[in-house]
């Protein structure tokens, strides 16, 4: 899914109903976890039950959360993307720094 698609997707208050948290390990030890949390949503009087990935292990059932949730096939959800745009907008300012780095060490050489 790309950032485009996700920002079709409209913000719905869910509950958890379950969390998963399960952890392991690489060839080197180091340690990852991972957390699936089921919530359940309601869009247009119709419930909803689905299960996600959240980075917050700190999550317990009967919390609420705010999931986004595709208008157009209710059954496809994903956690708010505020991570992710901070990632891209990260990503974009080096790129645009490299790239006026670039322009002027060009125009330093002709001059």
């Amino acid at each position: 899914m790309n950032l485009k698609q996700l920002k079709a997707y409209i913000e719905v208050p869910a509950v958890v109903s379950h969390v998963e948290v399960t952890e392991s390990f690489d060839a080197d030890g180091t340690r990852t976890e991972s957390v699936n949390v089921t919530v359940r949503y309601r869009v247009d009087g119709q419930d909803y039950e689905e299960t996600l990935n959240f980075a917050n292990g700190d999550l317990k059932e009967g919390d609420e959360v705010t999931v986004r949730n595709n208008p157009e096939d209710p059954h496809k959800v994903s956690t708010p993307s505020k991570g992710n745009a901070v990632i891209y907008f990260i990503a974009a300012g080096v790129l645009a720094l490299a790239g006026c780095g670039s322009f002027f060490g060009i125009f330093r050489r002709r001059v």
